[in-house]
This record gives C-alpha cells, structure tokens and sequence, in this order.
C-alpha cells in the first residue's frame, strides 16, 4: 500500500488530469537519464527530465504472488541520449528502468508505479521497444551452486579467481584491413587453439570497450581469422586493437592446466554420470546376494 498525500489523492480523483508519466532509466554502465511524457522539461525530486513526446508505455500488467510484472516501453530515436549505436553495442541491456505518476502542476506529488529491468530489445530503422520486467523476476533467478561435473563459474570472476590479465592469459593484436562484421582478421595467433571459448574486448576504434565471445579460430599461413558469437554491431577499422582472453571450457582437466587453479575448480569432476547410474548387476561373480 502506498501513503499518497492528500494533495495527490485529490489531483488523482480530478476531472481534469494533470498527471504525466516519468521515466528513469539506468544503462548497464551506469549512465541515468530522466525523461517524462510532459510537453515540457521539469524538474521532480532535483532531477531534470527531459520532455520526450516520443516516448510511451505500452501495456503492461501486475501480477500478485511471486508472478512478475511486465510492459513495453517504445520510442524513436528522435528523442536522443538513446542511441541506436549505444543499442547494439549492449550498454542499454538489462538496464534498470523505473517509472512515476506525477503532477505536473505539483511535482512533491509522485509515485513510483513500476521497477525493473530491461528483458529484452527490440528495434528497427526509427526506433526501439523495450520489454520490461518487474522486480520479482530475480525469484525465477538462480541462487546458489548447482552440482554438475562442469565448473559453474564464469572465467575471471570472483568466484573463479583467476586475473587473466595478471597471469598473462591474454593476447593483444591489431585488426588487418580484411576484417568483417562475421570475423576479424589479425596476425598468426600463438596456441590459438587456447582461445576457443574466450572473449574479444576492443581497446580502441568505435567499439571501443565493447566485449564478445568467441565461437571459432581458424589459422591459416600468414593470418588468423577469429568468428565471434554474433556479427558485431559496427564495422571496425584496420589498426584498431583488441585483446584477446583465453577460454575455458569448464572442464576440470583444462581448468587444472592452463590456469592452474584446480584446488579452486567449481564443479565435481568425480561425480558419477548416468551410466553408472543405470548399470546392471555384474554378469560374472553374481551370486544374488546368497550368504556363505
């Protein structure tokens, strides 16, 4: 239950509305912007908001119990700061959003009506539709270890604890002018079988910081191709630099050896599969169980 002033119950029972909605919006890099659908900038709670006419919520529904909330969020990339470049290169995934019911003759009367995030993005030439998820989608997220023989952690997290950069698990390079949107090509990469699995983070050019997986190595005489898990959002150029990160397969054997950190794996190698799980008695030395 929300405590609503009584200044606010009254401009809500109004006839004549002037209540507008406002949107927060907190890219994944930490970047928050503030837009409303009033005609005009205003100031709510010290922060400015940006009149942004092309900006909507679409339906949108609360659910009780543990089911989650959800809605849409369009607009047009008219309204700036939400770009389409800034799209494709994932800063606005799973970004935080939050939205208020304001009065626009008042701006002390407001209230939050949805938290989130982003779930998911959808786009074309002229604009964009976010597809938001309330709070209560972190239930439906796993918490805790799950017991696999794999490691479930991801390389160079916390719980992994290996620093690829510090141990040297990397590999700079710069982009040769035959380079793709589907691959780049650089010199020959030494063990390049070790970077399957890995990640690309580019360290200069238009998609500085941007960061993707490797699906595929392929090295021929004088070059090296690398296939990313999907075609990069911008065409780099020749010279820009990445840095290549080893991979893992989360196998404790690779694990042990090309990072040394074994004593630290997070999975249970030993684990029996399903094989042993579903095996027949002995064919030879059966006895039923009969005691001497």
């Amino acid at each position: 239950m929300k405590n609503l002033s009584p200044s606010f119950l009254q401009s809500l029972g109004r006839t004549s509305q002037t209540l507008a909605y406002g949107y927060i919006l907190t890219r994944n890099d930490g970047v928050k912007v503030y837009f409303s659908g009033h005609d005009c900038d205003i100031i709510i709670d010290g922060n400015l908001f940006i009149a942004a006419n092309s900006l909507d919520i679409g339906y949108g529904e609360k659910q009780s119990g543990f089911a989650n909330d959800n809605g849409i969020l369009f607009g047009g990339f008219d309204i700036g700061i939400i770009e389409e470049v800034d799209i494709k290169l994932g800063k606005w995934d799973s970004a935080k959003v939050e939205i208020i019911l304001f009065d626009w003759q008042n701006t002390n009367n407001f209230t939050t009506i949805f938290n989130g995030l982003i779930n998911s993005i959808n786009q074309n030439d002229i604009g964009f539709e976010f597809e938001l998820s309330g709070q209560k989608q972190q239930f439906q997220n796993q918490i805790g270890r799950t017991i696999s023989r794999n490691c479930d952690a991801i390389l160079g997290d916390g719980k992994c604890g290996v620093n690829l950069v510090a141990a040297g698990h990397f590999y700079d390079a710069e982009i040769l002018i035959n380079s793709k949107l589907d691959y780049l090509e650089i010199n020959a990469l030494p063990n390049f079988e070790e970077y399957l699995f890995g990640k690309i983070v580019f360290k200069s050019g238009a998609l500085l910081g941007f960061e993707i997986g490797i699906k595929n190595i392929v090295k021929n005489n004088i070059s090296t191709i690398i296939y990313p898990e999907i075609p990069l959002p911008l065409l780099p150029n020749m010279g820009d630099l990445i840095r290549l990160f080893k991979g893992c397969n989360k196998s404790f054997t690779i694990c042990k050896s090309r990072f040394l950190n074994g004593d630290n794996f997070r999975g249970c190698p030993h684990l029996p599969g399903q094989s042993d799980a579903f095996v027949g008695p002995a064919i030879s030395g059966n006895d039923g169980g009969r005691r001497a």
